[in-house]
């Protein structure tokens, strides 16, 4: 294949993904939402799930212009036992990694290959940025009321959990059957930049929570 055909190849996969993870987040919040006695909890979960069936759609539209019919690639039993997991976390950890770790810096992921994408793959990915980076601030408001309320060692104990989680769900997702190395580079990136990108990324949510975040313990 010629560098255009590498290119339009990596961007129907990296966007199938995405719409395959948002759908995830859809149904997790959606299951979650029943789960929550809080109103104003399930009025999130409400609005989020709503978000993430935009996003899903808009990807969706994306790939049928490149006449291209979306297929998951999440493997269908791994798929199912992340979003149960996410689904039956405690809220503080739900939050963690879901909105943080998942929407947050995963994110930052999305951005960088917004930078190097076509005007009209950029225009699928407006949206989906903009409003999970909305989901983030509101997991940053709800926890950080968390920490507030804790004890200092409390509070520490709570600040290592997010920190390891964040780590953990980003190893998770580099664990997935999908050649991510190789799709950056067609799309003009290398992993070392995407890397870079989600570890300032985390730095950034971690600092709006008070505390340093941690990397040393990460795998390359």
């Amino acid at each position: 294949m010629n560098s255009d055909q590498r290119y339009k190849s990596a961007v129907v996969e990296l966007i199938s993904v995405y719409a395959q993870i948002d759908f995830l987040s859809m149904e997790a919040c959606a299951k979650r939402m029943l789960m929550e006695e809080d109103k104003e909890a399930k009025l999130n979960m409400a609005l989020q799930v709503e978000e993430e069936r935009k996003h899903y759609l808009l990807q969706k539209d994306r790939l049928a212009e490149l006449g291209i019919i979306m297929e998951d690639k999440i493997p269908p039993e791994l798929y199912t036992r992340i979003r149960d997991e996410l689904a039956e976390m405690e809220w503080f950890d739900f939050l963690t990694c879901l909105q943080l770790a998942i929407e947050g810096v995963g994110i930052a992921a999305v951005e960088k290959v917004y930078e190097k994408a076509d005007a009209r793959t950029r225009q699928a990915l407006d949206l989906p940025i903009e409003e999970e980076n909305r989901q983030t601030g509101y997991a940053v408001e709800e926890i950080r009321k968390v920490l507030e309320a804790a004890s200092p060692r409390e509070r520490l104990g709570m600040q290592k959990r997010i920190n390891e989680k964040i780590l953990a769900m980003r190893n998770y997702w580099l664990a997935l059957p999908i050649r991510f190395d190789e799709l950056w580079e067609d799309v003009g990136l290398s992993s070392d930049e995407i890397r870079e990108a989600c570890y300032s990324r985390a730095e950034t949510i971690c600092e709006r929570l008070g505390f340093t975040f941690e990397k040393e313990t990460a795998a390359a």
